[in-house]
């Protein structure tokens, strides 16, 4: 069955049909999520709400439509969230807030859920070979791709298998005794903050937008021929950003044109 999750009927509905079909419900995992590359400065109040709903609202319908069914035999709530919770990121306050959130209800729900023999606990990946988010919102060629793993403390990138395994012990019974917590699976990034690849030597908003300067980047005082005009032009490892279009040398993402 496929829902909306920012449509509570409609996820109440599905966990309801899958309980009559399968005969009961035992884990819950929170997956959802909804984010792009923005400055705050450019992020209309639609964009913001557009993710919240998306990523807080939505785990919150999804945990209060399955609490009737799992507190019936007891069972595990897992919500995957991310470290932007608490580490400053660039270009992802909408993001960072609604996981912030999503870190908060997890405690509380467990504290609250946990008479009820539900354990409530979160998952926060960090860089993941091979993934969509990572292709979205660190999109890297491979010679920088070194760069970033060198500035680890584990020298390299996670995998989707290693994300997998935490999920699996989370909701598994070698983790009976764990509620209200955030595994971070991350290979130590956390630890570094979001990394010199990610923090902005410079960020400049001007009336043309926003230019952010990364890494050693440089800035191009007009923009290229084929690229908008209100685009501003960062080369080398920096990035470009537009109300259209992200680029990073030579990777373009469309974002949408109003956020």
């Amino acid at each position: 069955m496929a829902a909306d999750v920012r449509d509570y009927t409609a996820l109440e509905g599905g966990l309801a049909s899958a309980v009559e079909r399968f005969g009961r419900l035992d884990i819950l995992v929170n997956s959802a999520a909804g984010n792009f590359l923005a400055p705050a400065a450019g992020l209309s109040a639609n964009g913001f709400k557009a993710v919240i709903d998306i990523d807080l609202n939505g785990t919150f319908n999804a945990c209060r439509a399955a609490f009737a069914h799992l507190s019936a035999r007891g069972g595990s709530i897992l919500s995957i969230t991310a470290t932007q919770a608490w580490v400053p990121t660039p270009l992802q306050c909408h993001a960072g807030a609604a996981k912030a959130g999503i870190a908060k209800l997890t405690q509380d729900l467990a504290l609250e859920w946990g008479a009820s023999n539900i354990r409530v606990n979160a998952l926060a990946p960090g860089p993941i070979a091979g993934t969509e988010g990572m292709r979205r919102l660190a999109p890297i060629d491979a010679s920088d791709r070194g760069q970033f793993e060198r500035a680890l403390p584990l020298k390299r990138w996670g995998t989707v298998d290693e994300i997998a395994d935490a999920a699996l012990f989370l909701v598994s019974p070698a983790a009976s005794f764990i509620t209200g917590t955030t595994l971070v699976v991350d290979g130590g990034q956390a630890l570094i903050g979001s990394g010199a690849h990610a923090r902005p030597h410079a960020i400049l908003v001007g009336a043309s937008g926003m230019r952010i300067l990364a890494g050693g980047g440089m800035v191009c005082p007009t923009p290229r021929p084929d690229t908008p005009p209100d685009t501003m032009n960062v080369i080398k490892s920096g990035v470009e950003i537009s109300s259209g279009s992200t680029y990073s040398r030579g990777t373009m993402m469309r974002l949408p044109a109003k956020l």
